[in-house]
């Protein structure tokens, strides 16, 4: 069984059955936390952001869930439409902001 951190719900939200308000605790292990995180749907206390999401989380993410992490880091996809196409485009965003 993997190790698994305490997070804080920032909406409401199910996850394994069980109900979570915002502002809840939720138990999640590395992978879930980074998916979670990169979609906004929980915080790290000890400071993690959406940018700890790295190229294999996203790999892992749908196509909804990539599109509404582009909304919320304000990026903006042009004409990608395909997976691959809205990861890279993610990437070379961030990666334009660290430059």
């Amino acid at each position: 069984m993997a190790a698994t951190k305490d997070f804080i719900c920032t909406r409401a939200m199910t996850d394994n059955g069980r109900d979570y308000q915002r502002g809840d605790t939720i138990a999640l292990d590395h992978a879930d936390a980074i998916n979670l995180i990169a979609i906004g749907a929980v915080t790290d206390p000890e400071g993690a952001s959406s940018d700890d999401a790295d190229d294999q989380s996203l790999g892992k993410m749908k196509v909804d869930e990539l599109k509404a992490l582009a909304a919320k880091e304000e990026i903006d996809l042009g004409d990608a439409t395909k997976k691959d196409d809205i990861v890279a485009a993610i990437q070379l965003a961030r990666e334009a902001r660290v430059a």
